[in-house]
Protein backbone atom coordinates (compact mmCIF):
# COMPACT_ATOMS: atom_id res chain seq x y z
CA UNK A 1 0.00 0.00 0.00
CA UNK A 2 1.60 3.50 -0.78
CA UNK A 3 0.85 7.16 0.33
CA UNK A 4 -0.05 9.88 -2.46
CA UNK A 5 1.29 13.24 -2.05
CA UNK A 6 1.03 16.78 -3.16
CA UNK A 7 4.72 17.98 -3.89
CA UNK A 8 5.68 21.35 -4.96
CA UNK A 9 8.38 21.42 -7.46
CA UNK A 10 9.47 25.05 -8.83
CA UNK A 11 8.33 26.08 -12.51
CA UNK A 12 6.05 23.09 -12.40
CA UNK A 13 4.19 23.64 -9.05
CA UNK A 14 2.28 21.01 -7.59
CA UNK A 15 2.46 16.86 -9.02
CA UNK A 16 0.77 13.78 -7.09
CA UNK A 17 3.37 11.36 -6.26
CA UNK A 18 2.95 8.21 -4.69
CA UNK A 19 5.34 6.01 -2.56
CA UNK A 20 5.30 3.51 0.09
CA UNK A 21 3.51 4.23 3.45
CA UNK A 22 6.90 5.18 5.61
CA UNK A 23 8.19 2.83 8.25
CA UNK A 24 8.65 4.68 11.20
CA UNK A 25 11.39 4.49 14.31
CA UNK A 26 10.90 3.92 17.79
CA UNK A 27 11.20 7.86 18.23
CA UNK A 28 8.67 9.00 15.23
CA UNK A 29 4.69 8.90 15.21
CA UNK A 30 2.54 7.84 11.98
CA UNK A 31 0.10 10.19 11.00
CA UNK A 32 -3.36 9.09 8.56
CA UNK A 33 -3.91 12.82 7.74
CA UNK A 34 -7.96 13.47 7.48
CA UNK A 35 -8.16 17.27 6.01
CA UNK A 36 -5.92 19.68 5.23
CA UNK A 37 -7.19 23.43 4.93
CA UNK A 38 -5.60 25.27 1.68
CA UNK A 39 -3.91 28.52 2.97
CA UNK A 40 -3.15 31.43 1.17
CA UNK A 41 0.29 31.25 1.73
CA UNK A 42 0.13 27.82 -0.13
CA UNK A 43 -1.03 29.82 -3.07
CA UNK A 44 1.35 32.68 -2.88
CA UNK A 45 3.62 29.50 -2.93
CA UNK A 46 2.43 28.68 -6.14
CA UNK A 47 2.44 32.03 -7.47
CA UNK A 48 5.74 33.54 -6.59
CA UNK A 49 8.28 30.65 -5.27
CA UNK A 50 9.37 30.71 -1.17
CA UNK A 51 12.97 30.19 -0.64
CA UNK A 52 11.68 27.82 2.71
CA UNK A 53 10.09 25.39 0.29
CA UNK A 54 12.35 23.36 -1.75
CA UNK A 55 12.06 21.34 -4.57
CA UNK A 56 10.19 18.05 -3.87
CA UNK A 57 8.59 19.66 -0.67
CA UNK A 58 5.22 18.35 0.32
CA UNK A 59 3.38 21.04 1.04
CA UNK A 60 0.28 21.86 3.52
CA UNK A 61 0.36 22.95 7.19
CA UNK A 62 -3.31 23.13 8.92
CA UNK A 63 -3.89 19.93 9.34
CA UNK A 64 -5.73 17.06 11.43
CA UNK A 65 -5.63 13.78 11.42
CA UNK A 66 -5.51 10.08 13.23
CA UNK A 67 -2.82 8.32 14.96
CA UNK A 68 -2.08 5.04 13.06
CA UNK A 69 1.19 4.01 14.35
CA UNK A 70 3.72 4.96 17.71
CA UNK A 71 7.26 4.56 17.82
CA UNK A 72 8.05 2.66 21.69
CA UNK A 73 10.04 4.88 23.06
CA UNK A 74 7.05 7.85 22.28
CA UNK A 75 4.59 8.60 25.37
CA UNK A 76 1.41 11.10 25.50
CA UNK A 77 -0.03 9.37 22.16
CA UNK A 78 -1.37 5.83 21.50
CA UNK A 79 -3.08 4.90 17.89
CA UNK A 80 -6.47 5.93 17.48
CA UNK A 81 -5.76 9.54 18.89
CA UNK A 82 -7.10 12.52 16.80
CA UNK A 83 -4.59 15.27 16.20
CA UNK A 84 -4.40 18.92 15.19
CA UNK A 85 -1.08 19.60 13.70
CA UNK A 86 -0.23 23.85 13.60
CA UNK A 87 2.62 24.43 11.43
CA UNK A 88 5.64 26.58 13.52
CA UNK A 89 7.85 24.46 15.46
CA UNK A 90 10.04 26.76 18.35
CA UNK A 91 13.47 26.04 16.80
CA UNK A 92 16.67 28.93 16.27
CA UNK A 93 15.28 29.63 12.50
CA UNK A 94 12.23 29.34 10.73
CA UNK A 95 11.12 25.53 10.73
CA UNK A 96 7.24 24.56 9.61
CA UNK A 97 5.33 21.72 8.37
CA UNK A 98 4.28 22.20 4.59
CA UNK A 99 7.48 24.63 4.41
CA UNK A 100 11.12 22.94 5.72
CA UNK A 101 9.04 19.80 6.90
CA UNK A 102 6.93 17.97 4.60
CA UNK A 103 3.19 18.93 5.75
CA UNK A 104 -0.28 17.44 5.38
CA UNK A 105 -1.32 17.23 1.86
CA UNK A 106 -0.20 13.53 1.31
CA UNK A 107 -2.02 10.80 3.00
CA UNK A 108 0.29 10.04 5.61
CA UNK A 109 3.10 11.95 7.60
CA UNK A 110 5.39 11.27 10.00
CA UNK A 111 6.49 13.30 12.91
CA UNK A 112 9.71 13.01 14.80
CA UNK A 113 10.40 12.94 18.66
CA UNK A 114 11.64 16.36 19.15
CA UNK A 115 9.07 18.09 17.19
CA UNK A 116 6.10 16.13 18.54
CA UNK A 117 7.96 17.62 22.25
CA UNK A 118 8.10 21.12 20.88
CA UNK A 119 5.72 21.34 18.58
CA UNK A 120 2.18 22.31 17.59
CA UNK A 121 0.27 18.95 18.07
CA UNK A 122 -2.68 18.71 20.27
CA UNK A 123 -5.57 15.89 20.70
CA UNK A 124 -9.16 16.49 20.30
CA UNK A 125 -11.76 14.30 20.57
CA UNK A 126 -15.85 16.19 20.12
CA UNK A 127 -15.04 17.89 16.96
CA UNK A 128 -14.57 17.09 13.49
CA UNK A 129 -11.12 16.87 11.52
CA UNK A 130 -12.01 19.67 9.22
CA UNK A 131 -12.37 22.42 12.09
CA UNK A 132 -9.66 20.77 13.93
CA UNK A 133 -7.45 21.55 11.00
CA UNK A 134 -8.66 25.20 11.51
CA UNK A 135 -6.62 25.45 14.68
CA UNK A 136 -3.41 26.39 12.74
CA UNK A 137 -5.07 29.75 11.41
CA UNK A 138 -7.03 30.50 14.64
CA UNK A 139 -3.49 30.21 16.09
CA UNK A 140 -2.36 32.72 13.94
CA UNK A 141 -5.04 35.11 15.05
CA UNK A 142 -4.70 34.42 18.25
CA UNK A 143 -1.11 35.59 18.37
CA UNK A 144 -1.69 38.52 16.29
CA UNK A 145 -3.93 39.55 19.12
CA UNK A 146 -1.04 38.82 21.54
CA UNK A 147 0.90 41.70 19.77
CA UNK A 148 -1.79 44.27 20.49
CA UNK A 149 -2.09 44.17 23.92
CA UNK A 150 -1.90 47.76 25.42
CA UNK A 151 -5.37 48.25 26.08
CA UNK A 152 -9.16 48.04 26.28
CA UNK A 153 -10.48 48.48 22.77
CA UNK A 154 -13.83 49.86 21.79
CA UNK A 155 -13.87 49.00 17.95
CA UNK A 156 -11.82 46.59 15.71
CA UNK A 157 -12.02 46.99 11.73
CA UNK A 158 -10.88 44.20 10.21
CA UNK A 159 -9.16 44.91 6.61
CA UNK A 160 -9.88 41.98 4.58
CA UNK A 161 -12.99 39.39 4.67
CA UNK A 162 -11.47 35.62 4.20
CA UNK A 163 -11.07 32.83 6.54
CA UNK A 164 -8.39 35.06 8.51
CA UNK A 165 -10.55 38.00 8.52
CA UNK A 166 -13.61 36.45 10.29
CA UNK A 167 -11.65 34.53 12.35
CA UNK A 168 -9.88 37.97 13.76
CA UNK A 169 -13.49 39.19 14.28
CA UNK A 170 -14.76 36.10 16.17
CA UNK A 171 -11.71 36.63 18.00
CA UNK A 172 -12.73 40.30 18.92
CA UNK A 173 -16.29 38.56 20.38
CA UNK A 174 -14.04 36.83 22.95
CA UNK A 175 -11.93 39.91 24.04
CA UNK A 176 -15.30 41.65 24.48
CA UNK A 177 -14.60 44.49 22.08
CA UNK A 178 -17.89 46.22 21.42
CA UNK A 179 -17.73 47.17 17.67
CA UNK A 180 -16.55 44.78 15.54
CA UNK A 181 -16.47 45.89 11.69
CA UNK A 182 -15.27 44.27 8.73
CA UNK A 183 -14.53 45.44 5.13
CA UNK A 184 -13.49 43.83 1.77
CA UNK A 185 -13.39 44.49 -2.06
CA UNK A 186 -15.71 41.54 -2.88
CA UNK A 187 -19.69 42.27 -3.33
CA UNK A 188 -19.99 38.20 -2.78
CA UNK A 189 -18.26 37.92 0.26
CA UNK A 190 -19.51 41.63 1.58
CA UNK A 191 -22.93 39.87 1.12
CA UNK A 192 -22.31 36.92 3.31
CA UNK A 193 -20.91 39.16 5.90
CA UNK A 194 -25.24 39.07 7.21
CA UNK A 195 -24.56 35.38 8.30
CA UNK A 196 -22.23 36.37 10.79
CA UNK A 197 -24.41 38.31 13.66
CA UNK A 198 -21.16 39.62 16.18
CA UNK A 199 -20.48 42.00 13.21
CA UNK A 200 -21.57 45.26 14.17
CA UNK A 201 -21.00 46.83 10.11
CA UNK A 202 -19.17 45.45 6.89
CA UNK A 203 -18.09 47.70 4.40
CA UNK A 204 -16.86 48.23 1.07
CA UNK A 205 -13.17 48.31 1.57
CA UNK A 206 -12.91 51.28 -1.10
CA UNK A 207 -15.89 53.37 0.63
CA UNK A 208 -14.57 53.17 4.46
CA UNK A 209 -14.04 57.00 4.59
CA UNK A 210 -17.21 57.66 4.04
CA UNK A 211 -18.56 55.91 7.23
CA UNK A 212 -16.28 58.73 8.79
CA UNK A 213 -16.20 55.99 11.98
CA UNK A 214 -13.32 55.85 14.36
CA UNK A 215 -11.30 52.52 15.21
CA UNK A 216 -9.51 52.12 17.86
CA UNK A 217 -7.53 48.81 16.59
CA UNK A 218 -7.16 47.57 13.22
CA UNK A 219 -5.97 44.40 11.35
CA UNK A 220 -4.82 44.21 7.91
CA UNK A 221 -5.83 40.55 7.13
CA UNK A 222 -5.06 40.84 3.22
CA UNK A 223 -2.19 41.28 1.04
CA UNK A 224 -2.66 44.28 -0.82
CA UNK A 225 -0.17 47.43 0.33
CA UNK A 226 -3.17 49.70 -0.13
CA UNK A 227 -4.48 48.31 2.95
CA UNK A 228 -1.39 49.15 5.02
CA UNK A 229 -1.59 52.60 4.15
CA UNK A 230 -5.22 52.79 4.24
CA UNK A 231 -4.90 51.55 8.35
CA UNK A 232 -3.12 54.16 9.20
CA UNK A 233 -5.14 57.17 7.45
CA UNK A 234 -8.64 55.45 10.00
CA UNK A 235 -6.89 54.31 13.08
CA UNK A 236 -8.29 56.49 16.28
CA UNK A 237 -5.77 59.24 17.85
CA UNK A 238 -4.15 56.37 20.28
CA UNK A 239 -5.21 53.24 17.92
CA UNK A 240 -3.01 50.48 17.13
CA UNK A 241 -2.73 48.61 13.98
CA UNK A 242 -1.37 44.93 13.61
CA UNK A 243 -0.40 44.32 9.75
CA UNK A 244 -1.08 40.90 9.74
CA UNK A 245 -1.03 39.63 5.69
CA UNK A 246 2.19 39.45 4.70
CA UNK A 247 2.64 41.36 0.97
CA UNK A 248 4.46 39.72 -2.23
CA UNK A 249 8.04 40.25 -1.99
CA UNK A 250 8.05 43.00 -4.80
CA UNK A 251 5.25 44.88 -2.62
CA UNK A 252 6.77 44.75 0.32
CA UNK A 253 8.04 48.80 0.45
CA UNK A 254 5.14 50.41 1.25
CA UNK A 255 4.68 54.64 1.52
CA UNK A 256 2.90 55.58 4.81
CA UNK A 257 2.05 58.94 6.18
CA UNK A 258 4.27 58.52 8.55
CA UNK A 259 3.07 62.12 10.01
CA UNK A 260 -0.45 60.44 10.73
CA UNK A 261 1.61 57.58 13.56
CA UNK A 262 3.46 60.80 15.12
CA UNK A 263 0.71 62.74 15.53
CA UNK A 264 -1.87 60.65 16.23
CA UNK A 265 0.30 58.37 18.70
CA UNK A 266 -0.29 55.17 16.74
CA UNK A 267 1.52 52.31 17.70
CA UNK A 268 2.24 49.98 14.39
CA UNK A 269 2.42 46.17 15.17
CA UNK A 270 3.34 42.86 13.23
CA UNK A 271 2.76 39.02 13.91
CA UNK A 272 3.92 35.84 12.25
CA UNK A 273 2.90 32.42 12.78
CA UNK A 274 1.95 30.82 15.95
CA UNK A 275 3.27 29.23 19.45
CA UNK A 276 2.61 25.45 20.56
CA UNK A 277 0.40 27.43 23.51
CA UNK A 278 -1.57 29.23 20.63
CA UNK A 279 -2.26 26.23 19.16
CA UNK A 280 -3.42 24.32 22.27
CA UNK A 281 -6.10 27.58 23.14
CA UNK A 282 -6.81 27.40 19.43
CA UNK A 283 -7.59 23.90 20.05
CA UNK A 284 -9.84 24.56 22.71
CA UNK A 285 -11.67 27.91 21.43
CA UNK A 286 -12.87 25.44 18.08
CA UNK A 287 -14.08 22.93 20.52
CA UNK A 288 -16.46 25.12 22.42
CA UNK A 289 -17.62 27.67 19.72
CA UNK A 290 -17.41 24.33 16.77
CA UNK A 291 -20.71 25.74 15.04
CA UNK A 292 -18.93 28.79 13.80
CA UNK A 293 -15.99 27.33 12.56
CA UNK A 294 -18.61 24.88 10.91
CA UNK A 295 -19.72 27.78 8.75
CA UNK A 296 -15.92 28.49 7.27
CA UNK A 297 -15.34 25.18 6.22
CA UNK A 298 -16.46 25.64 2.04
CA UNK A 299 -16.00 22.95 0.06
CA UNK A 300 -13.63 19.51 0.78
CA UNK A 301 -11.53 17.88 -2.27
CA UNK A 302 -9.47 14.30 -3.01
CA UNK A 303 -6.12 14.88 -3.89
CA UNK A 304 -6.61 13.83 -7.49
CA UNK A 305 -9.22 17.24 -7.40
CA UNK A 306 -5.95 19.60 -5.91
CA UNK A 307 -6.37 21.71 -9.32
CA UNK A 308 -9.84 22.67 -8.89
CA UNK A 309 -9.83 22.70 -5.05
CA UNK A 310 -6.55 25.62 -5.54
CA UNK A 311 -8.91 27.12 -8.05
CA UNK A 312 -11.81 27.48 -5.30
CA UNK A 313 -9.45 28.36 -2.89
CA UNK A 314 -8.69 31.77 -4.80
CA UNK A 315 -13.03 32.55 -5.10
CA UNK A 316 -14.05 34.70 -2.98
CA UNK A 317 -17.78 32.94 -2.37
CA UNK A 318 -15.61 30.26 -0.35
CA UNK A 319 -14.44 30.52 2.60
CA UNK A 320 -11.90 27.63 4.08
CA UNK A 321 -11.38 24.45 1.46
CA UNK A 322 -9.65 21.24 2.83
CA UNK A 323 -8.21 18.55 1.04
CA UNK A 324 -9.21 15.38 2.34
CA UNK A 325 -6.11 13.00 1.36
CA UNK A 326 -7.40 9.43 2.48
CA UNK A 327 -11.04 10.47 0.66
CA UNK A 328 -11.26 9.17 -2.82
Amino acid sequence: MNSKSLNYYENKGLIIEERSIPKISNDQMLIKVQSCGICGSDIKILKYGNPRVSSGRIMGHEISGEVVDVGGLLEGFKIGDKVSIGADIPDKGDLAYGHELDGGFSQYMVLESTHIKNGPIEKFKDIDYDIAALAEPLACCLNGYEKVQFKNYQSVLILGGGVIGLILSFIATLKNIPKIYIADISKERIKNFEKFEFITDYYDINHIKEKNDDFDLIFTANNNPKSQQQAIELINSGGVINLFGGLPKDQSYVDINTNKIHYKEVIVTGSHGSSPEQHKQAIEIIEEHSSFFTMLISKKFTIADFEKAFKEATNPRNYKVIIKPNKN
